[in-house]
């Protein structure tokens, strides 16, 4: 459906002296994977409010929002309301899972997939299981092991050699990387393909072509074995692909071109995109602050969050990335943060912490990181994240 129409009352409350409506009449255009951006954006009469719509262009560690989502929001100018934080139960044993929504349904990877049921306020086995799907008009995209299927039908077989990952349809072109790692698991400087590679991939394709035609791809070798998507993330007609080992490229008029160059002697990895405004955001480790794509370079917005008093400033990871009720929110990694900016006061607030223990303590980079050492385990694995999205927003 290419035209939609959209209604919104607003409440006298809300208006300051009557009621109001706003009708928006939206032609989307053709649907290639494009994030379709804002609807508007305005200020009540009294100025005491902004009220705006759109569809959020989020993608958080391996999952994209799902971009056929309005999303309504009532923002005070002068201040933030309060949040109260509610534990829903777990989806499995895991101590972590992924978050993602899709057609009005939330779901998690608990290892084996789970959805949640509103009314029964549970956690149910997933029919889909982990698959990712998408929806490009009326056509059901599907990424399953490696191989890409439309409306069920595989348009894309698995790889003969190593495999795909790292699925992205955007802007009329699947965007994926080829991983062929053979004898050993180390990541290394790619030296010539028979001893391994990652491709970046980038096929021109829209529904009703039929097969996928890797002849016509733009691929791009790049520099270590091994690297493989964490984020994506799009501003105006270009694409950027992120990779665990710092690599940032860019996808402008059917070409690629690196914007950070990967490396196996420092970490930059980036786990989150995010299209605000002018800007696509990126939430980066190891300083737990936003970068900002511009349509040209990559910038460090220092402070884009603060740190949280009593906890050590080192190897922090801004992993997720959401806007609700027009404020932008990112959680942060280890000590699951979770900040807020507020954009008419130009203010970053700490709006929760999402656990209650341990103590907050700057003598560790990690918390239980002590416990974790006795146990000759990985120093950070008990590090604590907070995952995030919006399916719905309720005012009262």
């Amino acid at each position: 459906m290419r035209t939609i129409s959209i209604a919104l009352l607003l409440l006298a409350s809300i208006s300051a002296h009557s009621e109001t409506a706003i009708v928006v009449d939206v032609d989307r255009g053709e649907d290639i994977g494009q994030n379709f951006g804002s609807l508007f954006e305005t200020r009540t009469g009294d100025g005491a409010f902004v009220i705006g719509a759109g569809f959020s262009g989020t993608y958080n560690t391996n999952y994209r929002h799902d971009r056929h989502t309005i999303h309504f929001y009532v923002r005070p100018v002068g201040g933030s309301p309060t949040l109260t934080a509610k534990a829903l139960p777990r989806p499995g044993n895991l101590a972590g899972n992924y978050l993602y929504n899709f057609d009005g349904k939330v779901y998690a990877t608990a290892p084996d997939g789970k959805v949640w049921n509103d009314r029964t306020q549970t956690w149910n086995p997933s029919p889909t299981h982990n698959r990712i799907d998408t929806r490009v008009g009326p056509d059901l995209l599907s990424f399953n092991s490696g191989a890409v299927l439309l409306n069920g039908e595989t348009v894309l077989p698995a790889a003969k050699e190593g495999n795909y990952q790292g699925f992205y349809y955007v802007q009329g072109y699947l965007i994926f990387y080829h991983i062929y790692r053979p004898g050993e698991a180390k990541y290394r400087q790619h030296m010539k393909d028979e001893e391994g590679y990652s491709k970046l991939y980038a096929c021109p394709w829209k529904p009703g072509m039929g097969a996928i035609n890797l002849d016509q791809a733009t691929v791009e070798t790049l520099p270590i074995v091994g690297e493989f998507p964490y984020a994506y993330g799009q501003l105006g007609r270009q694409t950027v692909s992120c990779s665990n080992i710092g690599g940032v490229y860019a996808l402008r008029d059917g070409q690629w071109r690196t914007l950070v160059d990967g490396s196996m002697d420092y970490s930059y990895q980036v786990y989150a995109g995010f299209t605000y405004y002018d800007h696509l955001l990126l939430g980066q480790y190891p300083s737990g602050e936003l970068y900002a794509f511009n349509g040209e370079s990559v910038e460090r917005l220092e402070g884009w969050p603060p740190v949280m008093k009593g906890v050590s400033k080192k190897a922090r990871e801004a992993q997720t990335i959401v806007l609700y009720g027009g404020e932008l929110y990112v959680g942060v990694w280890p000590w699951g943060e979770v900040w807020r900016y507020h954009r008419d006061l130009d203010q970053w607030n700490l709006a929760h912490r999402m656990f209650t223990h341990p103590p907050l303590t700057e003598e560790t980079i990690h918390p239980y990181e002590l416990e974790c050492q006795a146990l000759g385990i990985v120093a950070n694995l008990w590090g604590q994240r907070a995952g995030f999205f919006v399916l719905r927003i309720i005012f009262v």
